[in-house]
């Protein structure tokens, strides 16, 4: 398993599901965590942010109201965009439209509240600089990918094990962080992006960069089955690259990493059916890893025999 290099616990990542063992029962009951609490980029408490930041709301649905003043007045806005892919707990990135540049040493607020729930919520509370500068920052550099698609038997499907198809996917992937100006790792927007050689079948994951996403390897003869990517078609060669943006998004384009490639290795589970004990991942043993925290302060749940990955959002970059 791969780690960050900013120490934030022990990381399993696998995408999607959450394990909840009961008791050492061999059976496994998995849940989506349901996204976390809404929060605000820039993250509350920010000072001297660039007056040319996107504001986003970090959230699992399109809020029912937003709010925003500068000041204590109240400023106009045009709705509500969604960016990025959706994350592994289900939230999404929704960029405030019609702030395409801010007032300069002003104190932002941004209040919301959710649908079927009428509350108010202050996601985030920021202070602007004087201005905004160009300066491009350090791109993420890609060092390794790797994919599989993992068969699993027919009987295995909904059956106790995470199964939820016949054909789950996999990937692990390095990468040098990227370093953008004036602008927190935990404020920091990544894109992974994967898709064919020839640029078909596009997908993604979004994720907030003190939460670094790099996969997982799938482990023994019957690897934990997971939700993200897709099962990739092992007739095809798949290609990854990062796009990372933060603070001042609006003066600079995004930071880009270099594209690399990677044949699918497939792994064939059905040999090993029925599946009894002495598997950890399946029995409810020991766990892959223990979950980590988001400093942004949505606690992020403890992985099982499904592991999980980290947090991040939305669609369309």
């Amino acid at each position: 398993m791969t780690l960050r290099h900013r120490p934030v616990g022990v990381i399993a990542i696998a995408f999607g599901l959450i394990a909840l063992f009961a008791g050492g029962s061999s059976a496994i009951a998995c849940d989506f965590a349901g996204p976390p609490a809404p929060f605000g980029l820039p993250l509350s408490g920010a000072k001297e942010v660039s007056t040319a930041t996107s504001v986003v709301i970090v959230a699992g649905e399109y809020p029912s109201w937003v709010e925003v003043t500068a000041e204590g007045r109240p400023v106009r806005i045009d709705g509500l965009k969604e960016i990025g892919f959706r994350s592994w707990n289900g939230s999404r990135f929704w960029r405030i439209r019609g702030l395409d540049f801010l007032e300069p040493n002003t104190e932002y607020v941004v209040t919301m509240a959710r649908y079927g729930d009428g509350r108010r919520k202050e996601v985030t509370r920021f202070t602007t600089a004087m201005g905004y500068d160009k300066n491009f920052g350090r791109p993420p550099v890609l060092e390794s990918l790797a994919l599989w698609r993992i068969k699993y038997p027919v009987e295995a499907i909904n059956a106790g094990w995470c199964v939820a198809a016949e054909y789950h996917g996999a990937f692990s992937v390095e990468y040098t962080e990227a370093i953008v100006p004036h602008t927190p790792p935990e404020a920091t927007r990544y894109t992974l992006r994967l898709f064919t050689r020839h640029g078909e079948d596009q997908m993604g994951i979004s994720f907030v960069g003190d939460f670094l996403i790099k996969g997982r390897m799938p482990e023994g003869r019957r690897p934990d089955p997971v939700q993200w990517p897709p099962a990739p078609d092992p007739t095809q060669e798949y290609c990854a690259m990062l796009v990372v943006e933060g603070y001042g998004d609006l003066a600079r384009p995004p930071l880009q990493s270099n594209t690399i490639c990677a044949k699918v290795t497939e792994i064939d589970t059905t040999a090993e059916w029925p599946w009894g004990g002495g598997n950890a991942a399946w029995d409810g043993g020991s766990t892959a890893g223990d979950g980590g925290t988001s400093s942004n302060g949505s606690a992020q749940e403890s992985s099982g025999g499904c592991s999980t990955t980290g947090v991040g959002v939305g669609v369309g970059f």
